[in-house]
This record gives C-alpha cells, sequence and structure tokens, in this order.
C-alpha cells in the first residue's frame, strides 16, 4: 500500500503529468461523446481545415466534396450524428460562391486539424472519421503544448495546470475550433512573461 501511495505522491508532484493525463482523458471522452459538430462555428472551422488538408488556400470560391459540404451544411438543419460508414466521394467536388467564415484565418490556426483529416483522408475516411481525427490531433497538439509549457515554467504550474484543464478549454481542445491555436499561444507569452520576470540577473 506504500508503494502506491508513494507512487500516487510522486504523480502529482508534478503539475504537468497531472494536466496532461487528465486531459487527455476527458478530452477523448469529448471528441468521441459531444456530437460532431455541434461545437461553435465547428462545421466552419471543418470545411477550412479539410480544404487546406486538400492543399486548397483559396479565399473567394472554395471547392469541396460534396459530402464535406452537405455534412457541414447539416448542422443548420439539427443533424448532428456522425457517419462513419460512407467514404468521402473526393472526386464529386462543389464549388461555392462565397467560401465559409473561417476561411480569413491564418493557415497555421487549423494546422492540427488539418493533419488529422489529412490522415483520416490516407485511410479514405468517412466525413465522421475526417472529424473524430481532426479533433483528435487538435486535442494531442494542445495537451502537449501546455505539458512543455507547465514543464518549462518556472512559477505558477499549478495555476497553468488548473486553467488548461477549465472544461471550456479542454471542450475546445477536443473540437476543430481554430481558439485552441490562440489558447496555446497565450499560455506561451505568459509563461515567457513569468520566466524572463524571475530570471537571475
Amino acid at each position: 500500500m506504500k508503494k502506491y501511495w508513494a507512487s500516487f505522491e510522486s504523480f502529482i508532484a508534478r503539475p504537468e503529468r497531472v494536466f496532461l493525463s487528465l486531459c487527455l482523458l476527458f478530452g477523448v471522452l469529448s471528441a468521441f461523446f459531444v456530437p460532431q459538430l455541434s461545437v461553435s462555428d465547428e462545421n466552419m472551422h471543418y470545411l477550412r481545415a479539410y480544404a487546406l488538408a486538400d492543399g486548397r488556400l483559396e479565399s473567394k470560391r472554395c471547392t469541396y466534396p460534396a459530402d464535406v459540404n452537405g455534412r457541414a451544411s447539416s448542422v443548420y438543419h439539427g443533424n448532428i450524428s456522425a457517419d462513419y460508414s460512407r467514404p468521402i466521394n473526393r472526386s464529386d467536388l462543389k464549388t461555392t460562391s462565397k467560401c465559409n467564415s473561417a476561411v480569413g484565418y491564418a493557415p497555421i490556426m487549423h494546422a492540427p486539424q488539418t493533419l488529422g483529416i489529412f490522415i483520416a483522408n490516407i485511410f479514405n475516411g468517412s466525413t465522421g472519421l475526417t472529424i473524430l481525427f481532426g479533433r483528435i490531433a487538435n486535442l494531442l497538439f494542445y495537451a502537449l503544448s501546455v505539458f512543455f509549457i507547465i514543464k518549462w515554467v518556472r512559477i505558477g504550474k499549478w495555476v497553468f495546470a488548473v486553467v488548461g484543464l477549465l472544461p471550456l478549454m479542454v471542450h475546445l481542445a477536443a473540437s476543430l475550433s481554430s481558439d485552441v491555436m490562440t489558447n496555446v499561444a497565450i499560455f506561451l507569452i505568459t509563461a515567457l512573461t513569468l520566466n524572463l520576470y524571475t530570471q537571475e540577473t
């Protein structure tokens, strides 16, 4: 019993480990069980990330597979169910007269999601699989980034861990939202400021 208690004490003595474990636990649950494209503007971020995964950088007239465009649009009709059964027909393309609202974001804002969708496309994935892979990639980026930031910052490690584990933060991380990149940047800038403030002169 003492051995297990010592292991537990050793674990909780490292805030970055506590953060990573809990973030991945609740983040994976969120990625799988929160209805797809139900997070704020997630359908718009899906279209942007999918276009980037296809190597498309359009900003005026955007081209997507009809399946992808239809899945993103179906949210407006209350359809948030995931489809894992039918692979995306990537040859059936549809060009829209106006791009979605997320097209103005710099490509780096959707880099993790784009990578996840790109990997799903290698396996000829469905819309459900591309969304899930994009969510998981976004979550991994957030969890690992904040893990290393907590490990690096000199003071306030537990504050970073607690803020990073706020339900909204984990919820966004396990979606296709580009806010994840912004949140990581804020963590990084705050940690850098604290390290500069506490450095030895």
